[in-house]
């Protein structure tokens, strides 16, 4: 649903990301075709082209630039946040109206640059944090990100944390209040969707996303095995890519369950594969708060995952999903529910309505809001 505000006075719409497949991705795409829809001048400037890029998804009237493939003495100055920096200096002096939203990590790097140089800028930039629990899990140790993020968030015209353990730890640990800090979670399309059916579904066990360090295959493979010796006729479908893809099919080879697990690149048609799928697994360290899972709950598959930041926001254990802290433990309740056909059809249907209520597309809406009332003048 579109809903219309008063856009007597054109804004200009900056998304740093790429658009490749993606929860992140798909959220960016989302919003720039609502955006252009309500007579925003929307523009797009990618860090990187990305592989699998969906930028056919785009409305023709979305503006695409992407970083400049130029080499100097065999090397590219003009790519990742060296090109975001150019241009936004550019954007600085010539669209003074223009309002920034980042929907990549690439944020406080950004901001620390141009507030140095221009600090009036803070207040017109807008920071969607999808991705802060990697600042906390992989760059605690950075203290000089931390600083940047206590320094120039408290200055931004909003931050969106997409999930209660982000609101809280950005307030509670970072100090961050409330405003500019907002709780908007991540969302789907629920207007034409109805409440899952019992009927037949052929994949037993999905996973679907990234194969690197974040998202721990090895401890996947681990699961993976631990369910074959309790129910060897399951049905499992790997949607993967990444650095850990190869490691990851030798890890299946090693324990001899490679011939069990069907293993295909990442896909454009992945609601139709969770349409098809009982239990989507997420063996992930922390997430932001996964695109994949609330289109899963949608889908009428049930999220079974180890407890982690971003994924304590989309699950609740024993009603809407399975959250275990132990490897063993979560094989025991996927098993379990994979034998309980009356279990699992009770847990989607309290998934699709958990969802429904706290996912939705009004959080599409209020976004939008937010942004088309709070361009500057």
């Amino acid at each position: 649903m579109i809903v219309h505000y008063n856009t007597e006075k054109k804004r200009v719409f900056f998304v740093f990301s790429n658009l490749s497949l993606g929860g992140v991705q798909t959220k960016m795409i989302h919003l720039a075709n609502a955006l252009v829809a309500q007579g925003v001048d929307c523009w797009i400037f990618l860090e990187e082209r990305g592989k699998y890029s969906r930028s056919n998804l785009l409305d023709k009237r979305v503006k695409v630039i992407a970083s400049l493939n130029i080499k100097v003495f065999n090397k590219r100055p003009f790519r990742g946040w060296r090109f975001m920096f150019l241009v936004s200096l550019f954007v600085v002096f010539l669209r003074p109206r223009s309002l920034f939203v980042s929907l990549a990590p690439l944020a406080t790097h950004l901001m620390f640059f141009l507030l140095k140089l221009y600090p009036p800028l803070a207040s017109r930039v807008v920071v969607n944090e999808d991705t802060f629990p990697g600042y906390e899990y992989e760059g605690a140790r950075h203290a000089s990100l931390r600083r940047q993020i206590m320094t120039y968030y408290p200055r931004s015209k909003r931050v969106i944390a997409v999930s209660q353990s982000t609101y809280n730890n950005l307030r509670e640990q970072f100090g961050i209040s409330s405003p500019p800090l907002t709780l908007l979670p991540n969302w789907t399309n629920f207007s034409s969707a109805s409440s899952p059916s019992g009927k037949s579904r052929d994949i037993d066990l999905l996973y679907a996303g990234r194969l690197d360090a974040q998202k721990q295959p090895e401890v996947l493979v681990d699961v993976l095995a631990g369910i074959f010796k309790k129910r060897p006729q399951t049905t499992v479908r790997v949607h993967g890519d990444g650095e850990k893809l190869n490691e990851f099919t030798q890890c299946l080879k090693t324990l001899k369950i490679h011939t069990k697990v069907l293993v295909l690149p990442p896909t454009e048609d992945i609601e139709v594969v969770l349409m098809r799928s009982k239990i989507l697994l997420f063996t992930s360290r922390y997430e932001g708060l996964p695109f994949v899972g609330v289109e899963a709950m949608k889908a009428g598959a049930v999220v079974a995952c180890l407890d982690a930041p971003g994924l304590r926001d989309l699950v609740r254990d024993g009603r809407t999903g399975v959250m275990k802290r132990d490897v063993s433990v979560l094989v025991e309740n996927i098993a379990r529910l994979l034998d309980s056909p009356a279990a699992l059809g009770r847990m989607q249907r309290a998934a699709f309505g958990y969802a429904k209520d706290v996912f939705s597309e009004r959080n599409e809406e209020r976004l939008i809001q937010m942004m088309l009332e709070e361009g500057t003048a």
